[in-house]
């Protein structure tokens, strides 16, 4: 029996000292959303993003009411995403937690894009219902619930929203043909993955970031293992190759976005925008950060809990707010 403060296969919400309520649903990755945001109007100069378009269309959900900051609160031209992938795609309903919540903040100058990560145990204030884990927001008042959670822990307006499952995930990976990473450290629990660079993809790839009772950092080394796949995915969406077969490129999109759900307010027009603005990215132009997190401990209800890093977290949200995340990703380049 592992007896670690991450041992639970999820969170457990607030309530008698040591009941778990024991889940079965994959941890999931989320950055599908995410290359709808960047990648669907990156279709090579047009010449086949009329398809893109139309396969993205035809499978997105919209939802309203998740967006409610009002347009005054925004400063300048840095965009912020919440991507989250969850155990369902229904934005209106609470279901489930989010398995996978990340920040994505697009600078002014378009010349990057920084993905972080915030570990679903971070101990949080949650609008309204007091202080719990951060993947509890999802279940008592799912995305608008996140978005407000997420606003006031870091004192920034998020712009944008998208959640997607694990289905998409694995469908983007075999989509692709597979993707490459560089495996640090060998597990063989549900699957067996040796050291150096492997190839995953469909099944593997989700077992391979869902791993960590063969890790020797539990959580922390899945979410190491999370990041890598997140850009693996998104160096070969952005690669010459695949933006060069509209038939690959098309069907990739169609993968996620079926699974996919938006704000509303994220329309075909600001999408386009976003993408034509981004056309020049690659996949070196992708950094990836872990939300500052100062160790692993317990709540006074003896949940295992991630104690958020408060001096860093002030440093990230003053770095959002003034557009200087490349300042802080050169201080703290793990995050």
């Amino acid at each position: 029996m592992n007896d670690s403060p991450h041992a639970a296969d999820a969170p457990t919400p607030p309530g008698p000292a040591g009941v778990r309520k024991k889940r079965h649903h994959p941890v999931l990755i989320s950055i599908g959303a995410l290359l709808a945001v960047i990648l669907i109007g990156v279709g090579a100069l047009g010449i086949y993003l009329g398809a893109i378009r139309n396969s993205f269309d035809q499978n997105v959900h919209r939802s309203s009411g998740i967006i409610t900051t009002s347009p005054e609160a925004k400063q300048g031209d840095a965009l912020n995403y919440i991507v989250m992938g969850t155990d369902t795609r229904d934005a209106n309903y609470e279901r489930g937690r989010s398995d996978a919540l990340m920040l994505v903040h697009v600078p002014a100058d378009r010349k990057s894009v920084t993905i972080i990560s915030f570990p679903r145990d971070m101990w949080v204030p949650i609008p309204d219902h007091g202080t719990a884990k951060i993947n509890a927001a999802y279940s008592w008042g799912g995305m608008a619930l996140t978005v407000r959670t997420m606003e006031q822990l870091l004192g920034v307006p998020i712009d944008h929203v998208a959640m997607t499952d694990f289905q998409g995930f694995k469908d983007m990976t075999t989509a692709l043909g597979g993707v490459t990473v560089n495996n640090p450290r060998a597990s063989k629990q549900d699957m067996a993955f040796p050291a150096g660079d492997i190839t995953i993809q469909g099944d593997a790839a989700l077992a391979y970031v869902r791993e960590r009772y063969d890790l020797p950092r539990g959580d922390f080394d899945r979410a190491e293992r999370q990041r890598t796949v997140v850009q693996a995915i998104m160096r070969k969406a952005l690669s010459a190759d695949v933006l060069a077969n509209p038939g690959q490129f098309t069907s990739f999109v169609s993968s996620f976005s079926k699974y996919l759900t938006i704000d509303s307010g994220l329309t075909d027009t600001e999408l386009l925008k976003t993408g034509m603005s981004l056309r020049g990215l690659t996949g070196d132009d992708i950094y990836l950060l872990q939300a500052p997190v100062s160790g692993t401990g317990w709540s006074p209800d003896r949940q295992s809990i991630d104690n958020v890093d408060q001096a860093k977290l002030a440093e990230l949200s003053t770095a959002l707010k003034n557009d200087t995340v490349d300042q802080y990703r050169t201080k703290y380049p793990q995050g």
